[in-house]
């Protein structure tokens, strides 16, 4: 900004510019004359009345500088360094015209505190060249340089040194573009030849221009109300020799008015808020309150019939779901049809957007009509119809219509006219009258009758202050909002929904926050109402707990807050500062997204932004956007967006099942019988490409044969799958259901179900039965006993060399897998494998026994068409005949099949009695032969399900009964969700590097506190357990320079370098990570010798730390914390150490005192070549020489050595 006054004003003004009396040290005064003591309190004073109500004047604690190890990088060339005094720069003839101290001291703060922002960086470079051209100063290219290149719009191009009035849309009275004006030329885009501006569009100067009405300019194409009373509507068009002007007025429900736009418009006289929350409680348009707990999907609100004229018509829809009981339901999505797209906000994926099916970074936009922003813990959806739409992405929905609409409504929000007695007349007082959708017998229980709700009685203990008496507490924190938002029905329902889930917060929690949140909707100023022990809102990374938070948060990628959005206090989850909202997650400002085509892209996604996915982009560093033509789907592939993504999904799956041990169906419908007691690959990608979700599942036996455990591996990411259930995630035991950066693992009836993000499926029922769906992407690129996925059967039987097996028992050797007990084999030995005559397996064969598989009037009757029952019936008569009868082996054949036919979706009738295959429940549950395990966890009353969308036999939790880890428990004695992961009550988590420890408490709920490994000491899994325990490999350097190796020699570096300290031996061909660490030892002060900096080599990139000055990955900076490279995370720790931790197992520690500690696990044992030593327990080989040198001199690292001897 800057503003220039003429000298008749001398003395006259005040404010921030000061009073222009030639005096600048009287500039900092009051409005009433006085000094200011200070420039926090001197701006506040000069505060516009009725501004930013959240707006402040001095730092929220202390004011952020930049680090003095990051103004070196940024005052040099690559940032502010061209704006430096005395530099040869594109701006050096400027200098002495307009002094660059100030612009570069202010440009080297805004990009440091900016995370080295570009677009911060290129608007400090764009300041001073404006002020430089204003002074008449001619500069170079200067854009070019510092990489700020802008993209003019269609039809101009950009001139560094350009007329200052561009060439516009003349008056009538002027049939030319106008004569360039006097003034100093400016840098930005101008109009190619021939166009001309109109608004911010270059149109063409002959035919593009549009309408001057009472010397006002309209854009042609556009309507516009031409008189400030809105009684004459008028129509630009092309050219703008065709103005057409009608006599109209506002509609039903409309006032004339100045709008926000600056515009004069037809504005709503009075705008009705509809609420759903809860276990659905409603509150309709005209007030109407009452409880409806239908678990389809129905109409929340919409035009009748025809939309009133002048209005848009809308349709919004709500989808509800069972969340840990039958006997309670909430919201799973809302969906708004408008302006011909669909946007949906969904409890699976809070605070995030889908439109016409597909994810869409936050914010959006769509022209004028469409802002789509997140506010608190809402995500807001703004149109410019009025209609605006809410969803806090747990259960409450606000829909706000404007009057032009009343009456004139149908749904669950009611007909808007006023009577709230009548809302319900439509449907003849039955809310489920208005089911639009939903999954069959979604408004049935399962089984009948539904359970009921909690009685007055029963909720007479949630009336206190520690539970929902707080929201009607007289002097409580939430009394102020008391006169504007009367408490009872907020209150009534929460009393209900504590009740439903007996206390637990995953279920009174939301019903008070209900309550804050129209209260701060009211402008109510609320005290504080949660507690560490009482509804603690856990905050992503880099985010924290606000009671009055900013409801405009800034966000990517423009740095401002959201177009249209109502500035008010609203609780919830703020960016820390230094960090933005980029989509639905805080970063800091340097690593905003792209901007492309119109929607917001967060940094390093990859899209297909065509319809037919021709062209695979990515946003890189700094908003630039690169694509690559002709990316189009491979062979079983086609373009389209499942799970709200558009991309190359498979076009299909195909099905291998393993079974008994021994049964095996491959992908192409090859079926055999393998006799073996070692572990097998079932099923690995040999032929991986680009872009490939990689993966191997393995079934691992006992000695005699029978299935133990199936190990998946994705992406690096190993899963158990073991009975029980019992699970592990790269070693690690997990409560069920988790979800991890690739997979998600979830109990369902009496199987695990496993899922990737790229639609493989493993299903294993603890016992015998693996059903594998693999997607057709991976089509002729399988190896291991599930075939090779061609569409050909009859070469399945290809060996590791490509060549066919001779026989199923040579198939079965080639593919067993790494670790299998020793003494395993295939065949059955001499005895030979089981034959059966005809004779022999008739009895096997009847109704009442295998033949209840291929009955066509029997249980699984209804799946016969899905799934055939021939295979399943062949193996169940085998292996009943094979053990003589034992009907073990008849129920465990009838349960496979069940399995199977309901993860196709096929229904089965009840087969299990109490004589026949009964299956024995825990406490306080009892057998379904449809239980949808999910809906009764504790997990999902916390709003973490994932499972799939079919049901499986099981147990199911009684009334009032929740599953958590395996057991049926009351509700209130649910756990926690963490990360994706449940957590038992009494249990704690530990983080990947063991930095954090969450702990899971019965009155508290999830706490987490700093942890961290002292020195010495390294994260590691022991018996399923992730804990701090002494490092086994361990090798330090002590001030000084003295090494202590991994088998504990002792050594002295004597002179200052770069040492080899570890790494895996070259030539080894073992399945352990490659890494190298290297020791930058210098002396210090005192003439010690300590380690400076370490440079740690991974096999996709380099970490180096310095604890004076913080962490780079492979050359670029990075802010700390941070997970960099494939699983290594860089954290400075409290007493400002460094810590570097792979995944995999090795851990440095460098302290700011130079001491160094290398921590490998025991699984690199005698593997290891460096200083530290070959880690194998003997000591005595630590220390060698080679050609003369020293044991220490051989490992100074020859590529950082400055010279050779």
């Amino acid at each position: 900004v800057d503003v220039t006054l003429p000298s008749s004003y001398h003395g006259a003004v005040c404010g921030l510019c000061g009073n222009m009396d030639k005096n600048h040290q009287n500039d900092q005064v009051f409005p009433n004359g006085t000094m200011a003591p200070s420039i926090p309190t001197w701006g506040g004073s000069w505060q516009v009345p009725g501004w930013d109500p959240l707006c402040w004047h001095e730092c929220q604690g202390s004011c952020p500088t930049c680090p003095e190890d990051r103004v070196e990088e940024y005052e040099g060339p690559g940032f502010c360094g061209p704006l430096a005094p005395g530099t040869g720069s594109p701006f050096t003839s400027c200098h002495a015209h307009v002094p660059p101290e100030s612009f570069f001291k202010g440009c080297v703060l805004d990009v440091c505190l900016g995370g080295g922002s570009k677009d911060i960086l290129c608007q400090a470079l764009a300041a001073y060249a404006a002020a430089c051209q204003a002074a008449g100063i001619k500069i170079e290219d200067w854009r070019t340089q510092a990489g700020c290149e802008i993209t003019c719009p269609d039809n101009s191009h950009y001139e560094l040194c350009g007329p200052p009035c561009p060439a516009s849309c003349p008056p009538p009275a002027r049939h030319t573009a106008p004569t360039v004006c006097d003034g100093p030329c400016v840098e930005g885009c101008q109009c190619d030849e021939g166009f001309v501006l109109s608004a911010d569009q270059c149109v063409p100067l002959d035919g593009g221009c549009g309408c001057w009405v009472n010397g006002t300019y309209y854009e042609a194409g556009t309507e516009f109300w031409a008189d400030t009373t809105c009684s004459k509507r008028c129509h630009c068009g092309p050219g703008g020799d065709s103005l057409v002007c009608k006599p109209a007025s506002c509609g039903l429900g409309e006032e004339c008015a100045l709008l926000p736009s600056g515009e004069i418009g037809c504005q709503p006289t009075s705008i009705t808020e509809c609420q759903a929350w809860g276990d659905p409680h409603y509150t309709t348009l005209d007030g109407h309150r009452f409880d409806f707990q239908g678990t389809c999907e129905y109409l929340l609100s919409a035009p009748c019939h025809e939309p009133p004229t002048g209005t848009e018509y809308f349709n919004v829809t709500v989808a509800n779901e069972h969340r840990g009981s039958q006997a309670v339901s909430y919201t799973r999505s809302v969906t708004l049809q408008i302006y011909g797209l669909s946007l949906t906000l969904s409890a699976q994926w809070p605070r995030k957007l889908q439109v016409n099916g597909e994810f869409v970074a936050l914010p959006f936009h769509l022209d004028q009509k469409l802002s789509v922003y997140i506010s608190g813990a809402d995500v807001v959806v703004n149109t410019a119809s009025g209609v605006s739409l809410a969803f806090d992405g747990d259960s409450f929905v606000r829909l706000r219509v404007p009057a032009a609409y009343a009456g004139t409504l149908c749904g669950l929000c009611g007909n808007y006219n006023k009577n709230p007695k009548d809302d319900l007349t439509a449907v003849g007082g039955k809310p489920e009258g208005w089911k639009v959708g939903g999954a069959p017998g979604c408004d049935q229980c399962e089984p009948e009758p539904c359970p009921k709700p909690c009685t007055p009685e029963e909720q007479e203990p949630f009336r206190g202050p520690d539970a929902c008496g707080i929201i009607t507490a007289p002097e409580g924190p939430l009394a102020p909002c008391h006169s504007l938002v009367p408490p009872t029905q907020y209150f009534e329902a929460c009393l209900l929904d504590a009740c439903q889930v007996q206390g637990h917060p995953g279920g009174l929690c939301p019903a008070i926050a209900t309550y804050v949140a129209a209260c701060q909707a009211a402008g109510a100023q609320l005290g504080e109402w949660r507690k560490p022990d009482f509804c603690p809102l856990q905050c992503p990374a880099h985010s924290h707990y606000q009671l009055c938070g900013d409801s405009c948060p800034v966000s990517c990628p423009s740095l401002s807050a959201p177009v249209g959005c109502e500035t008010i206090c609203r609780e919830g989850c703020v960016c820390d500062a230094g960090f933005v909202l980029s989509g639905d997650t805080c970063v800091p400002v340097g690593q905003c997204g792209c901007l492309y085509q119109g929607r917001y892209y967060v940094l390093g996604a990859t899209f297909y932004p065509g319809p037919e996915c021709e062209r695979l982009c990515e946003c890189g560093p700094d908003g630039q956007v690169t694509c690559q033509e002709g990316a189009d789907c491979e062979p079983y592939e086609e373009c389209r967006i499942e799970n709200g993504v558009q991309a190359c999904h498979p076009t299909g799956c195909g099905h291998c099942l393993a079974n008994g041990g021994l049964h095996y169906v491959t992908l192409d419908g090859r079926v055999y019988d393998l006799h073996g007691s070692c572990s097998y690959v079932l099923a690995s990608v040999c032929h991986p490409k680009p872009g490939d979700e990689e993966f191997s599942i393995v079934l691992e036996k006992n000695s005699a044969g029978d299935p133990q455990r199936v190990v998946v591996t994705v992406a690096g990411q190993v899963v158990g799958l073991a009975r029980g259930p019992q699970v592990t995630v790269d070693g690690e035991v997990v409560t069920l259901p988790v979800a991890t950066g690739h997979v998600s693992v979830t109990a369902e009836g009496r199987n695990i179900v496993l899922q990737t993000n790229k639609g493989m499926k493993v299903l294993f029922d603890g016992d015998a039965h693996i059903l594998m769906s693999i997607p057709s992407s991976f089509r002729g690129r399988l190896c291991g006993l599930c075939g090779n996925f061609n569409g050909n059967w009859s070469d399945d039987f290809v060996l590791p060399s490509g060549a066919v097996a001779p026989n199923v028992e040579a198939f079965g050797t080639a593919w067993r897998a790494p670790g299998s007990s020793l003494g395993c084999g295939e065949g059955c030995g001499p005895q030979g494998c089981p034959v059966c005559l005809a004779e022999e397996t008739q009895a096997y064969e009847k109704n009442d026994a295998c033949g209840k598989i291929r009955d066509p009037h029997g249980p699984f009757a209804a799946c016969h068409k899905v799934l055939s029952p021939l295979e399943y019936f062949r193996q169940c008569v085998y292996d009943m005949c094979a053990h003589k009868g034992d009907k073990a082996y008849l129920c465990r054949s009838l349960a496979a099949y069940t399995a199977a036919c309901q993860a196709a979706g096929a229904a089965v009738k009840p087969w299990r009695t109490d004589s026949v295959c009964p299956l024995q429940c825990p406490a306080h549950s009892h057998y379904s032969i449809c239980t949808r395990s999910c809906q009764g966890s504790c997990a999902a009353l916390s709003g973490l399900t994932g499972c799939t969308t079919r049901c499986f036999e099981g147990c199911e939790c009684d009334d009032h009964f929740l599953l958590s880890h395996g057991v049926c428990i009351p509700a209130q004695d649910c756990g926690c969700v963490h990360n994706g992961q449940y957590m038992p009550v009494n249990s704690s988590l530990m983080s990947s590097d063991c930095s954090e420890r969450c702990f899971c408490s019965p009155n508290n709920g999830l706490t987490c506190h700093e942890a961290g490994c002292p020195s010495g000491h390294v994260c590691e899994i022991q018996a399923g357990v992730r804990e701090c325990q002494a490092a086994r490999g361990l090798c330090s350097i002590s001030v000084g320079a003295n090494l202590t190796t991994f088998d504990g020699a002792h050594n002295a570096i004597s002179s200052p370098g770069v040492y080899e300290l570890s790494s895996r031996c070259p030539g080894l061909q073992k399945n352990v990570p490659w890494y190298r660490v290297l020791a930058d030892v210098q002396p210090c002060h005192n003439n010690d010798k300590i380690v400076s900096k370490v440079h740690i080599f991974f096999q996709d990139g380099l970490v180096t730390v310095i604890p004076s000055k913080g962490a780079w990955v492979n050359g670029l900076r990075v802010d700390l914390p941070a997970t960099v490279l494939t699983s290594v995370s860089v954290r400075r720790m409290p007493d400002g150490s460094m810590l570097v931790h792979q995944k995999a197992g090795v851990t440095v520690w460098l302290g700011k005192d130079g001491l160094l500690d290398v921590m490998v696990g025991d699984d690199l044992a005698a593997m290891l070549c460096g200083a530290c030593g070959n880690f194998d327990g003997d000591q005595t080989n630590d220390a060698y020489g080679s050609q003369g040198k020293t044991p220490i001199e051989k490992w100074r690292a020859q590529d950082f050595s400055p010279c050779s001897n």
